[in-house]
């Protein structure tokens, strides 16, 4: 999904957001999910990956659990008009080209060696 709003504008990134009180980190996922893009998983797995980042306008390190949801081949998306202006279907290749930072791109490298060259680990199943 392409970032719209006046924090990193015109960046492509996975649904990501943050918790609100007293959410747990998997029901913050489907949530995001859901209010990002209408969508509602099959499936969920945990990416069991974290990731690391810096965010430099508020000075703050970030470590965020990465989960991996499984859509109906068929599901409609429908953006969170004030957050995002597009989404696009991209494969692994296009899509490792696509993102802007390093930690996304090995989130991205993990889930795509972890969940889809290889069926996810049941043990990581969330929803």
């Amino acid at each position: 999904i392409r970032r719209c709003s006046n924090y990193l504008k015109g960046n492509w990134q996975m649904v990501s957001g943050g918790l609100e009180e007293g959410e747990t980190a998997i029901q913050g996922a489907l949530r995001e999910l859901h209010e990002e893009t209408g969508l509602t998983p099959q499936h969920m797995y945990s990416g069991d990956f974290i990731e690391t980042f810096y965010e430099i306008r508020k000075n703050k390190l970030w470590h965020i659990p990465v989960f991996v949801a499984f859509v109906a081949n068929d599901a409609q998306v429908i953006l969170s008009p004030h957050e995002h202006d597009a989404y696009k279907w991209l494969s692994y290749e296009v899509m490792l080209q696509t993102l802007d930072f390093r930690s996304q791109r090995d989130a991205l490298t993990a889930i795509h060696k972890y969940s889809v060259l290889q069926k996810p680990n049941e043990f990581l199943k969330v929803y």
